[in-house]
């Protein structure tokens, strides 16, 4: 009898523990829903690699011809850029013997403590770098991240266009702002340099 009780005991134990987290798995979903961010703050474990942000900046090889790199950050200070993370890079381009207004190249790389971080600060902050629509002729699907975007703008045809095309791979958020200036850089250059981020993200993550 006392053995029976013991069993009958444990198993209203586990019924109940299962309960309760079930419940607070339930609380956490929903509270993420209307507070992002509440998943990165409970996972706290950080992701270990062997490469850093600085590692998936592109370089001149990357660009088409005629630029130049004028500003270049292997850590970026805190608040500096449209993020803030523990691991940022930073490098800026300009073209080269052309006159025209906006001339400009960008490319922002954040490192979060691990993916929950990244895919909140994603979904609520990255978003609003974005305007403008998608060009027909934007064809690139990356193989590697876990969510991207592309937008161009052209302030309703009474400035120069604007283009972002933002990325998630795992706990790295990719950034890229880029002026399109004839014979300099086009929605087909944007693309190539796309795959070339793509591909050096996919290599770095895919190292043992």
């Amino acid at each position: 009898m006392s053995s029976e009780k013991n069993i009958n005991s444990l198993s209203t134990t586990i019924i109940g523990v299962i309960i309760i987290f079930s419940l607070l798995c339930g609380a956490i979903c929903i509270m993420e829903e209307f507070l992002p961010g509440l998943g990165c703050l409970i996972s706290i474990k950080p992701i270990q690699r062997s490469f850093s942000a600085s590692d998936l900046l592109i370089g001149l090889s990357d660009m088409p011809p005629g630029w130049r790199v004028t500003e270049y950050e292997s850590k970026l200070p805190p608040n500096v850029g449209p993020l803030t993370t523990y691991d940022s890079a930073y490098i800026r381009f300009e073209a080269l013997d052309i006159n025209i207004k906006r001339k400009i190249f960008q490319q922002y790389v954040y490192r979060y403590e691990n993916s929950l971080c990244a895919e909140s600060d994603y979904k609520s902050d990255v978003f609003r770098t974005h305007f403008g629509k998608i060009p027909s002729n934007w064809d690139f699907t990356s193989r590697y991240a876990d969510e991207s975007d592309f937008t161009c703008y052209d302030y309703e045809g009474r400035d120069q266009t604007v283009c972002s095309w933002t990325a998630r791979y795992q706990e790295n958020i990719i950034m890229v702002f880029a002026w399109l200036i004839p014979g300099r850089m086009s929605i087909e250059d944007i693309k190539n340099i796309a795959k070339s981020i793509d591909a050096r993200i996919g290599s770095n993550l895919n190292e043992p």
